[in-house]
């Protein structure tokens, strides 16, 4: 028997079962992009990442809250990168419910994580989220605690907060810029502080 003809013989075929099973072993060897997230770095290929975004933007109102859990899954995970995080909070911020609340929480308190936490959490309307955010602001300082002061007010809806913005507008410890950020964010909140703030 020829060479060529015995080669054929020992090869499977495009249709045969053993050509089957290797695809489905290939297949089962592609990453997951979920998974891939989790290493992601600055610099480093995005393309599993952009798969990802490319899903919750394509996602449907009904599909968030599965897609919200997979991304609660890759903020906690002790293995996901600082730049995985980020790129993860982003995500929430347009797709994010009260169930993240509890994950973006701690990451107000992180100094390298308190911006893309807080922008994840400002759309997020309800009184969890609001707690989260006023629980964090005596923990931060500098730019940090006046970006989370904006975010209060940028929400507009924790009247609550008036009493403890009014106590750092007034703190003389403060630097100008915490101070400045409770002006305003009290004036988006539709409150004079030197009246109504002590009253609610």
């Amino acid at each position: 028997m020829a060479d060529s003809e015995k080669q054929s013989k020992a090869q499977p075929t495009a249709s045969s079962p053993k050509a089957d099973a290797g695809r489905v072993k290939v297949f089962n060897w592609t990453p997951s992009p979920w998974e891939e997230l989790r290493k992601l770095e600055y610099g480093a290929d995005h393309t599993f990442a952009n798969t990802v975004q490319k899903l919750v933007f394509a996602a449907e109102p009904e599909e968030f809250a599965a897609l919200e859990k997979r991304l609660i899954a890759v903020l906690k995970d002790s293995k996901s990168t600082r730049t995985a995080q980020e790129f993860t909070c982003r995500l929430l911020a347009l797709i994010g419910s009260e169930a993240c609340v509890d994950a973006l929480s701690p990451l107000l308190v992180d100094e390298k994580m308190t911006h893309p936490a807080r922008l994840a959490l400002q759309p997020i309307l309800g009184e969890k989220a609001d707690t989260a955010l006023r629980s964090a602001l005596s923990k931060l300082k500098g730019n940090a605690k006046a970006g989370l002061i904006g975010t209060l007010g940028v929400r507009a809806s924790d009247r609550t907060a008036a009493p403890l913005l009014a106590s750092i507008l007034n703190d003389t410890a403060e630097p100008a810029i915490v101070r400045e950020a409770a002006t305003l964010a009290l004036a988006r909140l539709q409150i004079n502080p030197n009246v109504e703030a002590h009253t609610l």
